[in-house]
């Protein structure tokens, strides 16, 4: 990816980020409001969650977007995680905060992992390369017990199929 094409990313990236940013700073939707019928009361916190919903998914989308800017800055922006290899750019113009080709990306979601679920940090190829050992949920459960798969550095768990 040529030096032109990476600033065209990089002014797309900020220009989503600024817009992320306005979105979240306006939280007017998230106020509570007291009102004498029960019915508007009920609306109202639908739309309250609803906006709570959408705030987190910008604030997620926010990370996504610094950490690709984090990736220009450092020179590894376009270069897929998992397999090293230039991220096609027509997968970019869709996506420009993308961290995987979509080889790697199909694979992850195979596995239970999407791209969108990368808040904090984008992980190591090694992390994702390590073959991760179930830990089987204690307990009884419907359906008979349940696969989680940890990494020995995450305390997050995900359920594998």
């Amino acid at each position: 990816m040529d030096t032109c094409e990476i600033e065209r990313f990089k002014v797309l990236l900020e220009s989503r980020l600024e817009a992320l940013w306005d979105r979240v700073r306006n939280r007017n939707a998230i106020a509570i409001e007291n009102t004498a019928d029960t019915m508007d009361e009920v609306r109202l916190a639908e739309e309250r969650d609803l906006a709570i919903r959408i705030l987190g998914r910008d604030v997620g989308e926010i990370r996504l977007v610094e950490a690709a800017l984090t990736r220009i800055e450092d020179g590894a922006y376009g270069s897929c995680l998992q397999c090293d290899e230039p991220i096609r750019s027509n997968r970019l113009c869709v996506m420009p905060h993308a961290t995987f080709c979509i080889t790697c990306q199909e694979a992850a979601e195979h596995h239970g992992f999407r791209e969108s679920s990368l808040h904090e940090a984008p992980p190591s190829p090694a992390h994702l390369g390590r073959i991760e050992r179930p830990i089987l949920q204690s307990g009884p459960s419907p359906g008979g017990p349940r696969q989680f798969a940890r990494s020995p550095r995450s305390k997050r768990a995900r359920i594998v199929a």
